[in-house]
């Protein structure tokens, strides 16, 4: 066994150990058979929601998979080039943070599976644990450097009057989604 996670109402229990299987705090007994698709070999966590849950596998890929439907759901996201050590979701569900063996957190955006930003660089060791802070504002992560690093993971203020500024025009909503995630679309610039 590899990992586990306990869904926020505490009646089901996801293991990874050469897959992922869901299994019955009440009955003790295995939900259906092992996940289609999973090879995870890694940490999991549910979403705060328990409808989704989220496993990295040997690949260092992270998946979703519908607890209901036992379904995975998107496209994998690529944690690390290499291992991945840990997930965490944002407590509104809306983000997943990976940490990768090669020294860096990565933000994705749980609808549409695609990166938010940049990846958080910390070092060359590996970045082990993620955890976002109650308002979701902040992601710690811990590295095998024994730091721990906080990072600024709000929406920049500013951010709409600055793109302006520098672009002389508004994104289309393909860009906006790629820099901006899951943040409604918005009109950067005033229309001429």
């Amino acid at each position: 066994m590899t990992g586990l996670a306990l869904s926020p109402d505490g009646k089901t229990l996801a293991v990874t150990a050469d897959g992922l299987q869901l299994w019955s705090t009440t009955t003790g007994q295995r939900i259906g058979g092992p996940l289609p698709a999973a090879d995870a070999t890694g940490p999991a966590a549910f979403s705060p929601d328990g409808t989704l849950v989220a496993a990295i596998g040997s690949d260092g890929k992270a998946r979703l998979w519908d607890t209901a439907t036992q379904q995975e759901t998107g496209t994998p996201m690529t944690a690390a080039s290499g291992p991945a050590h840990g997930l965490a979701f944002s407590p509104d569900g809306t983000m997943l943070a990976t940490a990768g063996g090669d020294g860096t957190a990565r933000l994705w955006d749980v609808a549409t599976q695609q990166e938010i930003g940049t990846p958080m660089t910390a070092g060359p060791d590996p970045i082990y644990a993620v955890a976002f802070s109650a308002d979701g504002g902040t992601l710690a992560t811990v590295g095998g450097d024994g730091t721990a690093r906080s990072w600024d993971v709000t929406f920049p203020a500013g951010l709409l009057t600055a793109t302006c500024a520098i672009a002389n025009q508004s994104l289309t909503p393909r860009q906006w989604a790629g820099y901006a995630g899951t943040q409604p679309f918005l009109q950067v610039c005033p229309a001429s």
